[in-house]
Parts: structure tokens; C-alpha cells; sequence
């Protein structure tokens, strides 16, 4: 006969007593692990970002840079090169014989003339010239005097290590060449005075610029202008005028002259005749035309 022995129950009650607290074991074994790699994590990020804000930045990266034109030309460049010439021959000519006060444009003291005298600048002084003489290196033409009584100077300025330096001192030039006339695409002649176009644009030029009223009634839907103010004439007549090819038949962009004339003895505020360029955008709408844009510049042929 076999031996066989019995378990009593409460044996077999503490056996699965004792297996069931062993099985949570593993379950907090993991969540331990998880917990732990989840830390490795975080810690891996935070080193990673704090290497990349340590990180120099990259000269590969492209860095802001002002417009240039097809030449090269920096526009800022040829900015800071012309106002430092103006500063420069402004100093220059109230210097006299003290070449200590050309110091800061050159980096070393000039020897001027012990007879020099400084002049007193009461007239305009500005660039009217910029050529580039080289990589960073300006020619300036500076004109001093009010127009038709300039004397010009030129001034070479270096800009090749940062700050703008002056080199040598400024030499005494003539008048730039005159420019040539620009061409503009439109073609200027005598006015119809029974135009519709031209009945609306002398219209608004009264009450834009003479402080006639209903200014509003010539402007399209969305354009909003204030008239002048003070009124710059008494009346606004146009005395020349052009039709810009190439708009479709409810829009026309118009070239003018207008003569603004004005009766100081009757309006103090107002000028005495000139003769003004304008450029607008007339728009048709219901059987007139409108002011639907007062253009900046009239337009170039290309």
C-alpha cells in the first residue's frame, strides 16, 4: 500500500499565501526598472540641450545681411560711408589750423596750414556722390553750399576693418557730371480740358491741395487721403499730361503737371505759382472716374 500523507488545509492556505506575495515582487522589480530607465532619459535630455546651448554657433549658418544691389553695393555700407564724409568735411572746414580735430576721421593728428582759417558753415552740407573705389572703400563727392553756390570736396573712406577712417585729407573737386534724363513711360502733351479723366484729377487737385470742399466725392470706395493742411494753392490747373499704355479700359494711370498757383495777399497760407508732378490711378465707376490711388513716383520705361 502506498504511503500517501495528507496536507492539511492550512498547509495548502500558507503555500498560496506564500506565492502570491512572491508574485508583487516581480511586478515592482519592473516598475523600478521603468522608473530607473525613464531617469536615464531625462538625464541623456537635460545633457543633450545644455551641450547644444554650450554648443558655439556655427559659422556656416547664414547671418543677417542688408540688401545689395547687382554690384554689390551695400546699402547700409554706402549710408554710414556718406554721412561720415559729411561729419568729415564738416570738421575739416571749421578745423582751421587745429589738425588735432581731424584726430577721430584719420587716427593720427594732420599738419594744416598755420594760416588756415575755420569757416563757419551756415549752408547745407550732404553727399551728392558715392563711388566704390575698392573692397570696403568708398570715394565720397560732399557738396557744401546752397545750390548753385556749392563748393564740392572728396573724401576717401575706409571701411575695411569696421569703423568708417578717413584717408588722407579732402580734396578740392568739381561738380559731379549733370544726370542724364530719366525716361518715362508715358508720353506728355496738352490736356483735353473736355476729358472726363482730366475734369477728375483737376477736381481732386483742388480739394486735395486748394482746401476746396467734398475731397471724399473724387476718391474710390477704400482710398483714404486728408487734404493739405494748410492748403499749399489757391487753384490747381494741369497744364500737362499723359495716359500710361497698357491698363485696361476702367483703369488709367496718368502722369500730370499741374499748376498750383496762390494769392498771398488773399491767403497768407498760400504759395506763389509752382508747377508739380503727379501720378494716379484713376478707376471708372458708374459712368466717372475716380481717384482710386495717389501714386509715390510716375513710372520709368524699362
Amino acid at each position: 500500500m502506498a504511503n500517501t500523507r495528507t496536507i492539511p488545509e492550512t498547509g495548502r492556505r500558507l503555500g498560496r499565501s506564500r506565492q502570491l506575495r512572491r508574485l508583487p515582487v516581480s511586478d515592482v522589480a519592473v516598475a523600478r526598472g521603468s522608473a530607473a530607465l525613464l531617469w536615464v532619459l531625462v538625464l541623456l535630455a537635460g545633457l543633450g540641450g545644455l551641450a547644444a546651448w554650450l554648443r558655439p554657433t556655427s559659422s556656416s549658418e547664414p547671418s543677417p545681411t542688408v540688401a545689395s544691389d547687382p554690384d554689390g553695393v551695400t546699402g547700409n555700407a554706402v549710408v554710414v560711408a556718406g554721412g561720415f564724409a559729411e561729419r568729415y568735411v564738416t570738421a575739416y572746414l571749421e578745423a582751421g589750423k587745429e589738425g588735432e580735430k581731424l584726430t577721430s576721421f584719420l587716427g593720427y593728428t594732420p599738419e594744416l596750414p598755420l594760416n588756415a582759417q575755420a569757416t563757419e558753415l551756415s549752408a547745407p552740407v550732404r553727399s551728392v556722390d558715392i563711388t566704390k573705389a575698392g573692397d570696403d572703400y568708398w570715394a565720397v563727392v560732399v557738396a557744401v553750399g546752397w545750390p548753385g553756390q556749392e563748393r564740392f570736396w572728396q573724401v576717401a573712406v575706409d571701411m575695411r576693418d569696421g569703423p568708417a577712417n578717413a584717408v588722407g585729407l579732402p580734396a578740392a573737386v568739381a561738380a559731379p557730371a549733370a544726370p542724364e534724363r530719366s525716361s518715362l513711360d508715358v508720353s506728355m502733351g496738352q490736356p483735353a480740358l473736355d476729358d472726363p479723366m482730366v475734369e477728375s484729377a483737376t477736381s481732386f487737385l483742388g480739394a486735395y491741395l486748394c482746401g476746396q470742399e467734398g475731397l471724399s466725392r473724387y476718391l474710390s470706395p477704400g482710398l483714404a487721403l486728408a487734404p493739405a493742411e494748410p492748403k499749399v494753392c489757391s487753384s490747381a490747373e494741369v497744364i500737362r499730361w499723359g495716359v500710361v499704355d497698357g491698363d485696361d479700359d476702367n483703369t488709367k494711370t496718368v502722369t500730370l503737371d499741374a499748376l498750383l498757383d496762390g494769392d498771398a495777399a488773399a491767403d497768407d497760407s498760400a504759395t506763389s505759382a509752382r508747377v508739380a508732378t503727379y501720378t494716379l490711378l484713376l478707376t471708372s465707376r458708374d459712368g466717372r472716374w475716380e481717384i482710386s490711388e495717389l501714386l509715390p513716383a510716375p513710372p520709368l520705361d524699362d
